[in-house]
């Protein structure tokens, strides 16, 4: 990478680090989980759409200021134009992703009452592995191809490097696309297991 897009991408993956897990976000869908219960709708469609909508006004206000300031940083204004509208196309996919880890925090909230403390050492995982401390080109071998494989990379690295480079780094669009699905769909799981176990523990304890 050059100075520029160094900047570029510094500022790209604090966006997605910044709006990643939050807790207060996780804090209200927990919250809304006892109304649920005697409301006729989805607890699970609620809270996702909440976290998704969210993350998506948070990563559009950060992108705002991306725009901004990384001009007066010395990024060029071109570029960062070419890096904010690139990074748009990444968003309802990300959200997704975002949604479905923040809903899968919420149901275990309900289940284990506080689990806080794990939402730290697991960004901080993301952060290490997923490329925001440095790119993960600067890496050698053979780390590098082992943290390029991981999810936290197709999270990260991998979005920040396709819009500076307009490209994947060793994969093709479809290749990320069908890699981030299968996390997805995963969690998606999850939190329908999560969600059975959290409502029959609710109703017993209440």
């Amino acid at each position: 990478y050059t100075l520029q897009e160094i900047l570029l991408y510094v500022g790209i993956t604090e966006i997605l680090f910044m709006t990643f897990l939050r807790l207060d976000s996780i804090s209200r869908a927990s919250g809304d989980f006892s109304l649920s219960l005697a409301r006729p709708r989805s607890w699970l469609a609620t809270s996702f759409s909440g976290i998704f909508g969210r993350c998506l006004g948070s990563r559009l206000l950060h992108l705002a200021i991306f725009v901004a300031v990384l001009p007066l940083l010395g990024a060029g204004f071109e570029a960062t134009l070419t890096t904010a509208a690139r990074f748009l196309w990444f968003l309802p996919i990300l959200g997704v992703f975002q949604a479905l880890l923040g809903l899968a925090f919420s149901s275990a909230k309900v289940l284990w009452e506080e689990t806080s403390y794990l939402v730290f050492p697991i960004s901080k995982i993301f952060l290490a592995l997923g490329g925001v401390f440095g790119p993960l080109l600067d890496f050698s071998e053979p780390w590098r191809g082992w943290l390029i494989a991981l999810p936290p990379a197709d999270l990260f690295f991998q979005p920040a490097h396709f819009c500076i480079k307009g490209e994947f780094y060793g994969m093709s669009p479809g290749m990320w696309i069908l890699k981030v699905s299968a996390v997805c769909v995963a969690l998606a799981a999850f939190n329908l297991l999560f969600f059975r176990h959290a409502r029959r523990y609710h109703q017993s304890y209440g």
